[in-house]
């Protein structure tokens, strides 16, 4: 298993977001948490992330496991380009190389606006950048959060596409939350 969670709970006070889920995960999977906005499925994401910190239960990686995480907001500069956005952050992991960017600009389909500035694109071609911004430091468990939320069916067939590439090629392990059951059709 490259993640488990054992007995995991949230509560917010007398709420309880999330209540004794019981997960695993094996290396190269494509998983999905799916659920009505509410459910608990950011909340649960959070905790694996370590963002948020569960009330109980246990989270359990295996050694030396890399993680990505597109969150439901983008966190790029809306006033720099894509390359320099992604150029930037890659500075930020240790052994990234500049080839990294160039090589998810192609590999997402990011040619064609790479010299954009990131807050004139769509929505989602925000998500492919998103995803290549997550994916720079070649994780081994990729999280999305609600991946293909407000975007049109044709888009949303692109961003599944590319996940499920990334899935097969690289053998990264997938954990997407959605709302959506064509997402994980």
């Amino acid at each position: 298993m490259i993640l488990q969670a054992k007995g995991l709970t949230k509560n917010y006070g007398d709420h309880t977001a999330v209540k004794d889920i019981n997960l695993e995960f094996k290396k190269g999977s494509f998983n999905a948490i799916l659920g009505p906005n509410g459910a608990g499925k950011s909340t649960t994401i959070s905790m694996l992330i370590g963002l948020k910190r569960a009330t109980n239960g246990q989270i359990i990686y295996a050694p030396n496991t890399r993680i990505g995480v597109v969150f439901q907001a983008s966190v790029l500069d809306e006033k720099l380009t894509v390359k320099e956005n992604l150029a930037i952050r890659a500075k930020q992991y240790k052994g990234i190389t500049y080839n990294r960017v160039d090589e998810l600009i192609h590999q997402l389909g990011l040619t064609a606006f790479q010299k954009q500035l990131y807050g004139t694109l769509s929505g989602g071609q925000k998500r492919r950048v998103d995803i290549a911004r997550a994916l720079l430091s070649k994780p081994d468990i990729l999280f999305l959060d609600e991946p293909t939320i407000g975007l049109d069916v044709s888009v949303k067939d692109n961003i599944r596409r590319a996940i499920t590439q990334i899935n097969q090629e690289e053998e990264t392990t997938i954990l997407l939350t959605t709302h959506d059951l064509s997402d994980i059709e």
